[in-house]
């Protein structure tokens, strides 16, 4: 995530990331995308990081979920 960047911003440019991986033939796992995100995200998420890894079932935590969580932190 560039300093500079709103979590929709990296969201979308991820989530093309994502599909033209998926049209390779790879199987990435929901889980895999959140925790890819979680590692990416910026230092001051930090405390946000902690919170959700502490407060949510982290093997079905989606990707929607977490981007509206960050969302909701960023505004």
């Amino acid at each position: 995530m560039k300093s500079d960047e709103l979590v929709h911003d990296f969201f979308s440019r991820v989530v093309v990331i994502i599909n033209q991986t998926k049209i390779f033939g790879e199987d990435i796992s929901e889980k895999k995308i959140v925790e890819f995100f979680l590692r990416s995200l910026l230092y001051k998420f930090d405390h946000i990081i902690v919170a959700i890894e502490k407060s949510k079932d982290m093997s079905i935590y989606t990707q929607n979920e977490l981007v509206g969580t960050l969302l909701t932190h960023e505004e």
